[in-house]
């Protein structure tokens, strides 16, 4: 056990290939170069392989399958190799080693069996053309492949059991670029001789026995081209064969040099050029061999290029969308992926290689992000201002010449920056005040003169961002006096919506990005840097899909010949159906409850932190998504009689779906493995499923899972769809939707079925693994006690494994032929709503350490202000005279009954006058109903507070106050905000009124309010009550508001301020900007109207703006001022102006200057 433990905690050095000097440097880059041909070169290959449907042949599925195992095999050494030379950091753990070893063995194996599956095919098709069809049919082809695959697995896993059952006590260095075994096994202590004539065997088993096939193949092919009788088939089929002989030349020879030689004759550096030779050589000149011998090949490359110009270059707009997406996406990959990594693991360390990257690459993503604004600003212009000559200026080969040349001034302006930064000296400090490395932040760190880094910096942001800036606004000058020109009303509005998205974005961009570059680098404001630097690297990439969405769904919508399907459903209207759907929707509140209450209690209860508690919290987190991705469709569509869902919508259920479904695979493989350790290795179960183990592990299930939706959705949402439009589901699934596609899905359905061979059965070979060694070591344990507590732990796991991959492989990996929609319904619906419902149930009820712990939840719960220090607050009022104290209470009474009256008096009339039932008094109705329980919040317990001389409020009833004020508050400003939008509508595009703001919009907007509200207040009610409160407990206030509970705190308020400051700046500065820009554009159609439509118009308005600029202004001012400064008696009469104003005043502002109300 000893020897063990200190084998797996040991580290090894890699000695590499390359030193430091100007030759080896030089060999370095040469080697990153032909990395980079290698990755290009076999990615395109699969792609090309995959889109080209004259390549779908065994040859090329072949083909295909041979350039993903050398794209494996060139990203199993070379990263890691250069990470260790560019950061002298050479030490690799023994897990990495083994994985190293393990993926290199088994895709060298997996390519030994393939390419005598390559040679095989060959013979067939040479020697049997007629029967080529039937000897490599579609499953033949598939069954070989999978075959080399699992082959080449099983001797990774052999060779790397060997190799890691071995004591490594001597030296540490591994004179390689990378784990090898041949380089690994001189360094142990214990005689490895056995290993090495059986590593020899497996060798001869994975060589010979492959090269046996394809001698044995290319002898009957010779044979059978020396008969053939016309020259041009002996050179055809010499074509076909000769390619594939010079990689089988180039991979066995170097291989069975390498292997196969005595161990007497190896030197280091032969090794390592021979290894070189064929782990980076190889697989770059596999596809230029392919490529450039086979005029197929080049064909479809062609014509692939062709279809792409075709598609893409014909609207400029889209193309540089595309282009901007894509950027995006790459962008917020630099920095939110890691901060979010430093947070879950609690690391707040970049080496400096990672951030002299991270650097770079946030440089030229934000350089490349402005110039791609500045030509998308361009292309507006030509589009509006030269619609004749749009065609010739915005060209494919311009737009083509302008992403390249944004791209190459891109690197070279990173480079320039990055390079001027990081030749400074840094000897301050290495704390860096920022979510990510840039280099403002980097510049106070040097103790060195920084002046001309800040003044190539100014000088190049004034240059491109003020070049960029005011060719922007040029465009867009031009734009709007071309579009003030327009004849119709219509073509200025679509003018307009094409134009504003990209104005926002722009400003966005430029003036966060300016501020934070371009002020002088010893002015400090870290909070404030850190918020700006949101808004120029994420905000942009998060907002730029939401504000372009429109347009390309549209033009998607109109390529897909239908812009939505028809979910049948499972229930209909008969009384058994509706009892079903309404156990259906208890079920769902059920799961959601119990997920819920799982995910917070392991995050409120100290003993749960441990690896076991913290995958299952991810579980139920994903079961907690998954059923509300189905279920709330499903009710909303079932309740409304509304069955259609638009090809967008369709899309997001699909990747929800799918991402959930596979990371929850692996997620479950995952928690077999910590049961596996716990059980089997305990003395070790800190080290193997350390906190940073765990956040991986979790991490790469969630992203595993989204890469498996992404590429499902994409696929999917390719086809065209222009047959039935009616799914026979309750909710989008892929089986379902491909039966309604035009074009052949085939290929794609046997790609589905290997991604669940492989999301499926995977994890499922690690559980049944996992298991079998921990009934091993149960069955060996001689307490019994001890075999009933291991049973304990791992049934609740295995019975939840057998619940979901029962139904997952029944409906995914069972043949067409045999589904009926019926099936697949009830399946989909028993893993979709009832496994979630019964995990936390099956985890709960069978483990004594959840139960536990919610009692213990529970109780402090209850004795909640024992641990706030505080068992009571004081709500000091407006006076402590009794006299102002009556006065203010019948004032509040006398407001309080008139806002009940008014707002009672609004429901009733529109509730009962049928001409009422239109959205705009449907959406009065709901914020009349809000502002009758908004004061009701406040005012009475105010008045009677007041009345009584009882000041006191409980924690309890305290947090009550403060969830019920800001949930109302919320729900009202959005309330106000689609009232704003209905008000646009009305005036704006009267004639699309019943279409754009139709009951099912103004019922999903509603409920989005009120979901939206329930987050917003329980998000911010927690993050108050987590606080403690031992300074006083008086609070200046007649009701419990946060800004007044933050100033009695006596804990760190700094994150409580931010995250303040943050939604409300972000949900209430969204808010006015878009009632501020619907009150813009209804202006500037009402100044046409006649003098009487005018007045109608503003009298249906101006009472909307009053509410809103009262409600904002004050609730702005008391949430957003610091909290230092300290101004009881203005806090109290502006939060009455934001609490017990507006329900007052909504109800005679609507009443009274409305017709249809009076009457």
């Amino acid at each position: 056990m000893i020897r063990r433990n200190q084998t797996f905690n040991f580290e090894f050095i890699l000695l590499g290939i390359f030193n430091h000097t100007s030759i080896h440097i030089f060999l370095f880059s040469l080697v990153l170069c032909i990395f980079l041909v290698a990755f290009m070169g076999n990615t395109i290959m699969v792609l090309l392989i995959y889109f080209e449907t004259q390549l779908h042949t065994p040859m090329y599925f072949l083909l295909s399958q041979l350039s993903l195992m050398d794209l494996m095999l060139i990203c199993t050494t070379i990263p890691n190799m250069a990470v260790n030379y560019l950061s002298d950091r050479k030490y690799i753990s023994l897990a990495g080693c083994g994985t190293q070893i393990f993926f290199y063995v088994s895709l060298l194996g997996a390519e030994c069996f393939l390419l005598a599956v390559m040679a095989y095919d060959r013979y067939v098709a040479i020697c049997h053309p007629l029967r080529y069809t039937i000897l490599m049919n579609q499953k033949l082809c598939i069954i070989l492949t999978v075959t080399s695959w699992i082959l080449g697995s099983l001797d990774g896993i052999i060779v790397l059991a060997a190799a890691l059952s071995f004591s490594y006590c001597s030296s540490q260095e591994i004179d390689h670029f990378f784990c090898d075994v041949a380089a690994l096994l001189p360094l142990s202590c214990t005689d490895t001789s056995a290993f090495e004539k059986l590593l020899f065997i497996c060798c001869v088993v994975m060589l010979i026995l492959p090269v046996s096939v394809i001698v044995g193949s290319y002898t009957r092919v010779l044979q059978a081209v020396i008969r053939m009788s016309s020259g041009e088939s002996r050179r055809k089929a010499f074509t076909t064969c000769s390619s594939h002989l010079s990689v089988v030349g180039l991979y066995y020879g170097a291989a069975m040099y390498m292997y196969m030689r005595p161990a007497s004759n190896h030197t280091p550096e032969q090794d390592k050029m021979v290894s070189a030779f064929y782990t980076i050589l190889t697989p770059m000149l596999n596809p230029l061999i392919y490529s450039l011998r086979n005029k197929e090949v080049s064909m479809g490359f062609q014509k692939l290029l062709r279809k792409a110009k075709l598609i893409s270059l014909h609207t400029p707009m889209y193309f540089f969308l595309r282009n901007l997406s894509f950027l995006d996406v790459c962008y917020i990959s630099v920095t939110v992926p890691n901060t979010c990594i430093n947070s879950i693991l609690n690391s707040s360390t970049i080496s400096k290689a990672g951030c002299v990257t991270q650097v770079f690459l946030v440089v030229f993503f934000v350089y490349e992000e402005l110039l791609f604004l500045t030509i998308m600003a361009r292309d507006r212009y030509v589009a509006i201002c030269q619609p004749l000559h749009y065609t010739v200026i915005m060209s494919p080969q311009i737009c083509i010449q302008l992403t390249l040349a944004s791209i190459l001034s891109g690197l070279v302006y990173a480079g320039v920056h990055t390079g001027n930064t990081f030749r400074l000296p840094f000897c301050q400090s290495n704390v860096i005040h920022q979510l990510f490395c840039d280099f403002p932040s980097l510049l106070k760190l040097s103790c060195s003169d920084t002046f001309s880094n800040e003044m190539l910096l100014v000088a190049s942001g004034m240059g491109i961002g003020g070049g960029c800036f005011i060719f922007i606004i040029r465009s867009y000058i031009h734009i709007f006096s071309t579009v003030f020109k327009f004849p119709s009303g219509a073509d200025r509005t679509k003018a307009f919506s094409t134009c504003i998205p990209h104005i926002l974005m722009v400003s966005i961009f430029l003036s966060s990005a300016s501020y934070v570059y371009l002020r002088p680098s010893a002015i400090t404001a870290t909070v404030q840097d850190m918020v700006l630097s949101v808004f120029y690297s994420i905000v942009p990439p998060l907002f730029n899909p939401i504000i372009y969405m429109n347009l390309s769904i549209m033009a998607w919508e109109n390529q897909s010949f239908n812009s939505g399907f028809i979910l049948l459903g499972i229930f209909n209207h008969s009384p058994t159906h509706i009892l079903l759907f309404y156990l259906v929707l208890g079920i769902f509140s059920v799961a959601f409850i119990g997920n819920s209450t799982m995910v917070l209690l392991i995050y409120l209860d100290n003993q749960l932190h441990t690896p076991m508690y913290f995958l299952l919290s991810q579980l139920s987190l994903m079961d907690l998504m998954l059923i509300s991705t189905t279920v709330p469709k499903m009710a909303f569509n079932y309740l409304s009689g509304r069955k259609f869902i638009s090809l967008a919508s369709c899309g997001f259920q699909i990747f929800f779906y799918v991402s959930l479904l596979g990371a929850e695979c692996f997620l479950l493989a995952a928690m077999a493995y910590d049961r596996y350790v716990a059980i089997c290795q305990p003395l070790r179960y800190s080290v193997l499923m350390s906190q940073k183990i765990c956040g991986l592990m979790a991490l790469a299930s969630w992203i595993l899972g989204s890469l498996d939706g992404i590429i499902e959705a994409a696929v999917t949402l390719s086809f065209s769809y222009c047959g039935a439009r009616e799914i026979p589901h309750f909710f989008c699934d892929v089986p379902a939707l491909l039966t309604l596609s035009c074009t052949n899905t085939l290929l794609f359905e046997r790609m589905i079925f290997i991604c669940c061979v492989i999301m499926l059965l995977f994890p499922v070979s690690v559980i049944i693994a996992s298991y079998a060694r921990v009934i091993l070591a149960v069955i060996h344990m001689g307490s019994g006690e001890g075999r009933k507590k291991a049973f304990a732990t791992c049934s609740s796991h295995l019975m939840v494994v057998g619940l979901y991959y029962g139904a997952a492989m029944f409906i995914y990996m069972r043949p067409t032929s045999n589904r009926s929609p019926t099936q697949d319904k009830m399946v989909s619906a028993f893993y979709t709503i009832l496994t979630p419902m019964l995990n936390p149930l099956i985890y709960s009820l069978r483990n004594k350490e959840v139960a536990r712990a919610f009692m213990k939840v529970t109780r402090h719960l209850e004795n909640m202000a024992n641990y706030t220090m505080v068992t009571e607050f004081l709500l000091m009022g407006f006076a402590d005279r009794w006299e102002l104290r009556l006065l203010h209470s019948m004032l509040f009474l006398l407001m309080y009954l008139a806002t009940l009256i008014g707002n009672f008096t609004i429901i009733t009339a529109t509730t009962l006058d049928q001409n009422l039932h239109t959205p705009m008094y449907f959406f009065l109705r709901n914020l009349s109903f809000l502002d009758m329980c908004y004061i009701s919040v406040t005012v009475p317990n105010a008045c009677l507070n007041s009345l009584s001389d009882n000041k006191a409020i409980s924690v309890a009833g305290c947090a009550s106050q403060i969830f019920l004020v800001i949930y109302c508050a919320c729900v009202e400003l959005l309330f106000l905000t689609i009232m704003a939008h209905d008000r646009y509508v009305a005036i704006c595009q009267p004639l699309h009124y019943p279409v754009i703001m139709n009951h099912q919009f103004c019922v999903r907007m509603t409920l989005i309010s009120l979901v939206s509200g329930l987050v917003y207040a329980g998000v911010h009610t927690g993050n108050t009550f987590r606080l403690s409160f031992c300074r006083s407990n008086v609070i200046h206030q007649f009701f419990c508001d946060v800004p007044s509970l933050l100033r009695l705190s006596c804990s760190d308020i700094f994150g409580n301020e931010l995250l303040s400051f943050i939604t409300i700046m972000g949900v209430g500065g969204s808010c006015i900007i878009f009632i501020v820009t619907s009150y813009i554009r209804i202006f500037s159609t009402v100044l046409k109207f006649p003098t009487r439509e005018q007045g109608k118009a503003f009298s249906t308005c101006v009472p909307h703006i009053i509410v809103v600029t009262v409600f904002l202004t004050s609730g702005s001012y008391v949430y957003l001022k610091p909290l230092v400064t300290s101004e009881s008696i203005r806090d109290m009469i502006l939060s009455v102006f934001y609490a017990i104003v507006p329900p007052f005043l909504n109800p005679i502002i609507y009443s009274l200057r409305n017709k249809q109300i009076k009457e």
